[in-house]
């Protein structure tokens, strides 16, 4: 097998977590009584830190985007969470690989609470050696905590794969000197996956499969 060590970002790479993540969000602008930026701007809020998407595509002062933060989680903690689907072939991608003996983790921009309940929901807990999010209180865009949290003790990184959806996902697996790929069924783009060096780019779970396994 191509990888031993197999580490994955959530949102927009297992599942399709988008409508849960733009409804919570739209949720905390509207209490907030603040005006629906759209769909495309929300589709944006995949992937970052909500403290920084409040701020950067609303407009929120830091405070303002706290507030924001906790009526988007008053939402999410409860609907929000459920408002989302696995990618099709994803369990048996998952399942596959643990057959074949590599190490399975999710390193996610999530609090992990919510990842671990959303894993849960969907019958995934066995799939996975690891978990791990931001820490409480965190409004970083690294993701090297989090992967190097989940990974197995003295893992050889040359062996290992980061995969995501976004450009958050392949700087943290480069800066730690894992190999990269970007899946671009999710939210980021071809251009955003070139611009941050990803190693390689694919278009469907099937193609990861062919990558990983």
């Amino acid at each position: 097998m191509h990888c031993e060590i197999a580490i994955f970002d959530f949102d927009g790479t297992i599942a399709e977590t988008g409508p849960g993540i733009l409804n919570s969000a739209r949720y905390a602008l509207e209490q907030m009584g603040r005006p629906d930026p759209g769909e495309d701007v929300l589709r944006r809020f995949v992937g970052p830190p909500l403290f920084d998407s409040f701020q950067v595509l609303c407009g929120l002062s830091a405070c303002e985007a706290e507030e924001a933060i906790r009526l988007y989680r008053e939402r999410y903690s409860t609907i929000g969470l459920f408002e989302s689907e696995l990618y099709p072939g994803i369990p048996e991608l998952l399942r596959e690989l643990k057959t074949a003996g590599a190490w399975v983790a999710v390193a996610s921009g999530k609090p992990e609470a919510f990842l671990r309940r959303i894993i849960r929901h969907f019958g995934l807990t066995d799939c996975f050696d690891g978990v791990a999010g931001p820490a409480p209180g965190s409004h970083s865009a690294d993701k090297r905590a989090q992967v190097l949290s989940v990974l197995p003790q003295g893992a050889d990184l040359r062996r290992a794969w980061m995969v995501g959806d976004r450009c958050f996902d392949v700087d943290a697996g480069r800066a730690l000197g894992m190999h990269t790929v970007a899946v671009g069924y999710g939210y980021g783009s071809r251009e955003e996956f070139e611009a941050s060096g990803a190693e390689r780019i694919v278009d469907t779970v099937e193609e990861l499969r062919s990558v990983l396994l």
